[in-house]
């Protein structure tokens, strides 16, 4: 079952963790089930981090409050689909991306987790603009995150563009 869905034009990124959770669960959809809410759960660590820098933490509260509490939210991301762990590392990223322009090892912290925010839906791309603008002060280490983004993604591409079925 994971060899012909792997063979297929998905990214692999949330069969890979489903497979992970799956050696505690031993069944596949409540692996899967438990991936999608972990992770929509720890999603709200980064944006938290990220809006308390951004504005203060009585704002960064009530967003995490709102993230967790919005219903359509809170439908998509309890269902076995990409959308929670996708969140996941993409505010990890973005919010990487942000402390970076400080840290600049954090900007190729944002690069990995960028990578697999791709890994699980292809507009975890776009991570790497953001990473560029986020360490536009610290350029090297900004273009080193998004080289490490772009160099762990180009597999996947290749295999795509070979498939011809990429769409971004």
């Amino acid at each position: 079952i994971w060899g012909e869905g792997l063979r297929r034009g998905i990214h692999p990124g949330y069969p890979i963790a489903i497979l992970g959770m799956d050696v505690l669960f031993g069944d596949l959809e409540r692996s899967g089930y438990a991936v999608a809410v972990l992770a929509s759960a720890l999603a709200v660590i980064p944006l938290y981090l990220l809006v308390r820098d951004l504005a203060d933490r009585r704002i960064a509260i009530l967003t995490g409050l709102l993230y967790a509490c919005l219903s359509d939210l809170i439908r998509i991301q309890a269902d076995v689909m990409t959308e929670g762990l996708f969140h996941l590392l993409f505010l990890s990223s973005l919010t990487l991306a942000w402390f970076g322009a400080r840290r600049w090892w954090l900007l190729l912290a944002a690069g990995l987790t960028g990578a697999a925010a791709f890994w699980v839906r292809p507009e975890g791309i776009y991570l790497a603009f953001v990473i560029l603008l986020a360490g536009r002060k610290r350029i090297l280490p900004a273009m080193a995150g998004a080289a490490l983004l772009l160099a762990l993604a180009a597999p996947l591409v290749a295999r795509h563009e070979r498939r011809e079925s990429i769409r971004l």
